[in-house]
């Protein structure tokens, strides 16, 4: 039977036990870097049983200095040939990839072994990924282009071993967001939480709970993105977004009146609730000293009863701060 391990666990154990040893052996004095970062559940160390049907298994990178490119196919073939077929139980071998790209964990006990190992170099990696050939001198219009998602799947992972650099300086650059795009990225965030504040109790004034709860839901979203944002965390797919999401501090604080929001049967409760929610997450925006101390009040939209944030210039603050 397989060994049970979180895939950054097996491929750490992958790389020491098998795939080392190939490198000194036919390699020695190659310069490289080992590690597994990218798509992956495991990557972001939050694979379980399911995520073994695909692309999981033992598996890495291997980023070679760019003088050492051409030998990168060598390197592949090379694996083909000397790696076991099965690594602690794990076939090694993966399927041809289907029309999305799919890899699927094949068993072999003959013929050369389909790993799942990519040699490459860090500028060639970091293209494919991100649309540029180098990371000196972003623009702030590169930075909002890119997916937050493919951002954390970056600069997530492990790193097995570092031998030139320029992996660990990659990361480093793509740690998080520069001050402009962070302000920008959550004055988003705001000016779209802020306008459709009174709308979750309009639209159930009217009879329209459908209308009232997709609103309430669009408004859970964005406090949840806000969150990730001041955490420093880059916010995932939709696939992962509330887990990563429930490992915040602030969560224990505001997942509650976000939780409720969602399950309320009035519109009443469920502004009511995202109320409280607002001025959480307007608190912790004063707590992090982002900007000017802001009001965290609430009180009714003029002379209706929707519950709003009293004070409502968080974006164009955000803003103001980087235009400085």
């Amino acid at each position: 039977m397989p060994q049970r391990l979180p895939g950054l666990e097996l491929s750490r154990r992958f790389y020491i036990e098998a795939v080392r040893p190939i490198l000194d052996r036919y390699h020695p004095g190659l310069c490289y870097t080992a590690a597994l970062i990218g798509p992956g559940s495991e990557v972001q160390g939050w694979d379980d049983e399911q995520s073994t049907d695909h692309h999981w298994g033992p598996r890495l990178q291997l980023f070679i200095a760019e003088a050492d490119a051409p030998i990168a196919d060598e390197l592949a073939l090379g694996f083909k040939e000397y790696l076991p077929h099965q690594f602690l139980g794990h076939p090694v071998s993966f399927s041809p990839p289907d029309e999305f790209g799919t890899r699927l964990p094949v068993n072999t006990e003959t013929g050369p072994v389909e790993h799942m190992i990519e040699c490459t170099t860090v500028a060639s990696y970091f293209n494919k990924k991100l649309g540029v050939t180098s990371l000196k001198n972003l623009t702030v219009e590169q930075w909002l282009d890119w997916p937050s998602q493919t951002l954390r799947e970056l600069t997530a992972g492990e790193v097995y071993h570092e031998g030139h650099g320029e992996l660990a300086a990659a990361r480093l650059v793509l740690a998080w967001y520069p001050k402009p795009v962070w302000y920008e990225l959550m004055a988003r965030e705001w000016k779209g939480l802020i306008e459709e504040q009174p709308l979750v109790g309009r639209a159930g004034f009217v009879g329209d709970d459908r209308g009232s709860r997709v609103l309430a839901a669009r408004q859970v979203r964005r406090l949840m993105t806000l969150a990730l944002l001041m955490g420093r965390r880059y916010p995932p797919y939709g696939k992962w977004f509330g887990r990563a999401f429930s490992e915040l501090p602030i969560a224990q604080i505001l997942g509650p009146h976000l939780d409720q929001a969602l399950v309320t049967n009035t519109w009443q409760e469920r502004q009511k609730s995202l109320a409280m929610a607002y001025q959480v997450i307007a608190q912790h925006h004063n707590e992090l000293e982002l900007t000017q101390l802001l009001s965290t009040e609430i009180e009714p939209f003029h002379d209706r009863p929707y519950l709003v944030l009293k004070e409502g210039r968080f974006a164009d603050v955000l803003r103001s701060v980087c235009e400085r």
